[in-house]
């Protein structure tokens, strides 16, 4: 019996990639105790579709569940901040933007990156589905809907006149169950002349490296550059220029436009497609050997830390990630071997991880409490995390990192 139809192309060609069993919402914290015993445990199964190649969950979690009220906040991060506005410097030079242009971004948060258009007095959009967030990024005056986007919000604003230049997806694609229907959306809304930019955490880097933990609920999909043009290309968009980038352990920045539209297509696109075919990326042999990766990563953490609390070492952890979530649970890691979690988000002061239920602490925890160690969850901000803490003098012991194995850094 088949496991069911590809989420983007329909086919009935999917196979297991890892199967995490029943686990917590990843960015649901529980506020008390007894919230913790009440917690929702959702099936967490990734597969691969061997047709198109998209890696991608099994089974769906209704957004309105993920997304009605969120607890990350990305101004809380300076590298994001700062990938934001080298991207925004960028897109205004290389697309012309001006105080007669539009910028619409889906998934736009709390404004952290279109608030840099605005300062250029370029006009914004922003389309936000969590509440709480919507409300921050509106306060600031950054004009946001908060609503989910899809072809039937695309058809509404297109009716109003709404005609943007450039729309921006940044790290939402994986977050939307109906990817064909989010492109149809996008693609209802551009011009002959408007760019679509997308950015995603590579699946490349995910199989290679075994990052088991990029898997959770609120990522329906993991994209490459092939299952990427797949999509668009059904919805009359093509790819006209990608980007390698550093966030997330390793991303793409895929810039498309109608198919139709006059745009000269980068070497890039050639050279990446061709990369990705190399790597494995459109063979069965990458995605099987894939669970042997994600159990030795695991191992690895568990031996490390079990090794130190033996050794009558104190554990905490930095941030309190989505990603860190899914590492610690697949790895059976609760407050027994990790005292504390810290965050700098308010959002999540007080409360407690899923699954493991470690409490997570403000920042300033580290003036009465003195860890031996530090488990730096999200690896992608491994670099700024170490940075501040050292210059805050508040942590003076040794640092962790989980990738591509556990290591006292």
């Amino acid at each position: 019996m088949g496991l069911g139809k590809c989420r983007s192309c329909g086919a009935n060609t999917l196979i297991t990639l890892i199967d995490f069993g029943d686990m917590p919402l990843a960015n649901s914290y529980p506020a008390s105790e007894d919230a913790c015993q009440r917690e929702m445990l959702m099936p967490l199964h990734a597969v691969f579709c061997e047709t198109c190649w998209l890696v991608q969950l099994l089974d769906s979690v209704s957004p309105e569940v993920l997304f009605d009220q969120y607890s990350y906040l990305s101004s809380y991060s300076t590298t994001w901040l700062e990938h934001a506005e080298r991207f925004v410097d960028k897109a205004i030079g290389k697309w012309n933007l001006t105080k007669d242009s539009l910028v619409l971004e889906i998934a736009s948060n709390d404004g952290y990156l279109l608030k840099n258009f605005l300062a250029r007095k370029i006009p914004v959009l922003g389309v936000e589905p969590a509440e709480n967030i919507a409300l921050q990024a509106n306060s600031q005056e950054i004009p946001t809907l908060q609503t989910y986007f899809n072809l039937d919000l695309s058809q509404k604003l297109k009716k109003d006149g709404v005609s943007p230049d450039l729309v921006i997806a940044n790290n939402v694609m994986a977050h939307v169950p109906s990817v064909n229907d989010f492109v149809a959306g996008v693609a209802n809304l551009l011009s002959p002349s408007s760019i679509f930019s997308i950015e995603f955490p590579t699946v490349q880097t995910l199989l290679a490296e075994g990052q088991f933990d990029q898997i959770y609920h609120e990522h329906y999909s993991y994209f490459s550059l092939h299952s990427c043009s797949d999509v668009l290309e059904r919805h009359g968009l093509r790819v006209i220029d990608v980007e390698t980038l550093p966030t997330h352990g390793g991303s793409l920045r895929v810039t498309a436009a109608l198919g139709d539209a006059e745009n000269n297509v980068s070497g890039s696109v050639a050279e990446l497609m061709e990369k990705e075919v190399q790597s494995g990326l459109c063979d069965l042999s990458i995605y099987q050997r894939f669970g042997k990766l994600a159990s030795d990563r695991a191992s690895s953490v568990t031996r490390l830390l079990n090794s130190l609390v033996d050794n009558g070492k104190v554990i905490a952890a930095y941030g309190a990630a989505a990603k860190g979530n899914t590492l610690l649970n697949y790895c059976h890691i609760d407050r027994s071997i990790i005292d504390f979690v810290i965050d700098k988000s308010a959002l999540k002061h007080n409360h407690f991880l899923p699954g493991s239920h470690i409490p997570i602490y403000d920042v300033d925890i580290l003036e009465t409490k003195t860890p031996d160690f530090l488990v730096l969850l999200p690896y992608n901000l491994e670099n700024e995390i170490i940075a501040q803490l050292k210059s805050s003098g508040l942590f003076s012991g040794q640092f962790i990192g989980t990738l591509p194995q556990a290591h006292i850094i």
